[in-house]
């Protein structure tokens, strides 16, 4: 195709070479496995430059622009209705109506992380919410807790539709380090945006409680330095599950 025709396809190369010239110029030589247009195909505008096979043969398979519209259109949906079903399943937005969920779905993003990639740093000031898509994560709340013995239980492990980031929405750091287990798949949504969204839906009460599930953890961490007999309670709170956590500290102070 030359420079300025209508997109009306893209074009996949099986084998050979092309060149790309613009304006009578070497841009670039595009070999097997390269797709050309694509770019051209979604924004629908005309072709930046020209194309010419350079190899005595070169085989390219051609997608035109309604069947490709097509294919574009489903995967959208798809991906659509993977991000809609992991938010309504996810505690935080329990309650929510669906106009409600759609809403905050088109606010979100979606990243890929390869086992032992670090999310996010304990103590660091982030912008963002994650709920897990696929995979799993360990979330190392308790890393302060090294040195004292029987006060380090196992991290946690966090897997499909759990979430993590939530204290961000108070303007505080992360709480816990957390890091892939495996290949995983996370929806990340601006802590600040999400907050706004969960204020106008009256959702202040579960947000407030599920950050301070990981603020009483905090709580609970410096509160077990100054306790003189803090081993003698370790196996009180081992087990404890995230609800009991505030009954606790408020006995203990």
């Amino acid at each position: 195709f030359n420079k300025g025709d209508h997109t009306d396809s893209l074009y996949f190369i099986l084998n050979g070479q092309c060149e790309a010239i613009q304006n009578n110029q070497h841009m670039v030589f595009i070999s097997k496995g390269s797709i050309i247009g694509e770019l051209n195909m979604i924004h629908k505008i005309n072709r930046s430059h020209d194309l010419i096979c350079v190899t005595t043969t070169c085989t390219i398979l051609k997608l035109k622009n309604v069947d490709f519209t097509r294919v574009y259109n489903d995967y959208l949906h798809k991906k659509s209705s993977i991000i809609y079903q992991t938010l309504s399943r996810t505690e935080l937005f329990q309650g929510l109506s669906k106009s409600s969920i759609r809403k905050i779905e088109n606010l979100c993003t979606v990243r890929s992380f390869r086992e032992g990639d670090l999310i996010v740093n304990k103590d660091e000031v982030g912008p963002n919410v994650y709920i897990i898509q696929c995979g799993s994560v360990t979330e190392d709340v308790y890393d302060d807790f090294s040195s004292i013995g029987e006060l380090s239980p196992k991290s946690p492990q966090l897997s499909k539709y759990r979430c993590f980031g939530e204290e961000t929405m108070l303007g505080d750091p992360y709480s816990s380090t957390v890091i892939a287990n495996k290949y995983t798949k996370a929806i990340i949504l601006d802590s600040n945006v999400l907050k706004s969204s969960l204020f106008e839906n009256e959702k202040v009460r579960t947000l407030n409680r599920a950050v301070d599930k990981k603020q009483t953890v905090l709580k609970l961490k410096k509160l077990s330095k100054l306790k003189s007999n803090t081993s003698s309670r370790a196996h009180l709170i081992k087990n404890v599950s995230y609800d009991d956590y505030n009954s606790i500290f408020n006995a203990w102070i």
